[in-house]
């Protein structure tokens, strides 16, 4: 029987079930989840980037250039008790930069990285309560999913994660609402990160005619805080930041994407770059036709951005673990309705197992185990759900041991050479990755196969879905709208 604290309404909002699982990620990081990346001094890095380039953009300066930027992030990280000795560049379009600029206008670095971090966390648990009661799944296992796939990144590191899930899964809870408009405002906020958010605004826009001045005011809003920031920056990220990110990218031993992919296979980047790009561009249609079939079949409007937001996400040319987040909800939706459920379930888990960081956290590989079998316990018998954890935990530390065979743990911190003139931020940046790349290929590419594997087991499973012909089971009512009818 289920203990009462862990009885939660079906039919409404329940905020016991959301500070029950922002309790968890608490206690999760407080065990050492992340215990290695706190320790070495890399606790609230990603914010820092963000926040340095929306003060250099207040101050009147290039955001994209190693100067000052370097000098801002030295300062914040003086804070944050880093010991990063690069500059991290800000690689977000000026009309995000352009948040973080009033944002370093108004408070200090101190208080925007701890206030972000709490925005992240209470994000990442509200979503999980919308997801609880429209997945077709038990609480715990739904809290499990998520928490397992944000928590490494998203609230330590300060990444958008939380912001994302958050937009993704909310704009389906308000289609389902019949909210429409508000649900293409709030997938607009996705658009921090264009390869996240693009795929399911795309959706939104094409199947919900009445989504349409929505994004299209958001469009002219996006011009308006470009043209503040000035035409020649937004020309600059286009022509060259972008390029010399993704070029950084591609050797980049935290990344997931197809152009890493086939590099590791020894593609030459510029080639695996063009074959990621082309992928991309023609996963947006087809994430589009897939989000109307998933609506179609399920007879769910709420899974249109969520299907979309998967293909998307998934084949972007630029891909970490974080974002792998927004993917989950769209993967567990469609494949939840297979008649090899439990197959397909153990398969998304696999996807939002973080690998990679379990390799540098001494605990992780145990709190993956015991995260993994509060999931699994939804989906399998109890002494096979015991089983399958005990192996994940065992996998965790086979993985860390590759790794420290194969190569060091962490790069000997050198002295940093000096840098002629005032590139782009990417410069150094990509140097540091590809030195720090060629020490951990081996391993760190054992650590990132099983995430591989598992998604494209979900792909495989998604691709060769038998009709049900029933409606995906949930705890509460949608709006019953059919994606024509929208346009009403």
């Amino acid at each position: 029987m289920t203990p009462a604290l862990f009885r939660f309404p079906a039919d409404r909002f329940s905020w016991r079930f959301v500070g029950i699982v922002a309790a968890a990620m608490l206690a999760i990081i407080a065990l050492g989840w992340n215990e290695q990346a706190i320790a070495a001094g890399n606790r609230f890095v990603d914010i820092a980037a963000f926040y340095c380039g929306g003060w250099v953009l207040a101050h009147g300066g290039d955001p994209y250039l190693v100067h000052p930027l370097t000098e801002c992030e030295s300062a914040a990280h003086t804070f944050g008790h880093l010991n990063m000795a690069l500059t991290l560049p800000a690689p977000l379009p000026p009309y995000v930069l352009i948040v973080f600029a009033l944002a370093a206008r108004v408070a200090p670095f101190g208080v925007v990285a701890w206030a972000w971090s709490a925005l992240n966390l209470l994000a990442i648990a509200v979503s999980t309560e919308i997801l609880r009661r429209r997945l077709p799944l038990p609480p715990l296992s739904v809290a499990a999913l998520i928490v397992m796939a944000t928590l490494s990144v998203g609230v330590v590191y300060g990444q958008f994660t939380g912001v994302e899930l958050l937009s993704i899964v909310g704009a389906g809870e308000l289609l389902a609402r019949g909210a429409l408009r508000r649900a293409a405002a709030c997938c607009c906020i996705a658009m921090v990160e264009p390869h996240v958010g693009l795929a399911p605004l795309l959706a939104l826009t094409i199947l919900v005619p009445r989504a349409r001045p929505v994004v299209v005011a958001f469009a002219a809003l996006v011009a308006l805080a470009s043209g503040v920031a000035g035409a020649g920056l937004s020309l600059e990220y286009v022509r060259t930041v972008l390029p010399a990110h993704a070029v950084a990218n591609v050797v980049d031993f935290t990344q997931y994407a197809l152009p890493s992919v086939l590099w590791l296979l020894h593609v030459p980047p510029s080639v695996a770059l063009g074959i990621g790009g082309a992928v991309f561009v023609l996963a947006l249609p087809a994430a589009v036709l897939a989000a109307r079939a998933v609506v179609a079949r399920t007879g769910r409007i709420e899974g249109l951005p969520w299907t979309a937001a998967a293909i998307g996400t998934c084949a972007a040319p630029h891909l970490h673990f974080q974002q792998l987040a927004c993917a989950l909800p769209g993967l567990a939706f469609v494949l939840a309705t297979d008649p090899r459920r439990r197959a397909a379930l153990v398969a998304v888990l696999g996807v939002a197992i973080p690998w990679l960081r379990l390799i540098v956290s001494p605990v992780g590989a145990i709190l993956a185990g015991f995260v993994s079998y509060v999931y699994l316990c939804g989906i399998l018998p109890r002494r096979a759900a015991l089983y399958l954890s005990a192996a994940i935990s065992v996998l965790g530390t086979v993985l860390m041991s590759i790794l420290v065979v194969t190569a060091k743990l962490t790069v000997p911190p050198g002295p940093v050479p000096p840098i002629a003139g005032n590139p782009l931020a990417e410069v150094p940046w990509a140097q540091t990755i590809s030195d720090r790349s060629g020490v951990l290929q081996i391993g760190t590419a054992f650590a990132r196969l099983p995430t591989w594997v598992a998604l494209a087991a979900c792909i495989a499973f998604a691709c060769s879905a038998r009709r049900t012909g029933r409606p995906v089971p949930t705890t509460v009512a949608s709006a019953g709208r059919s994606v024509v009818q929208t346009g009403g």
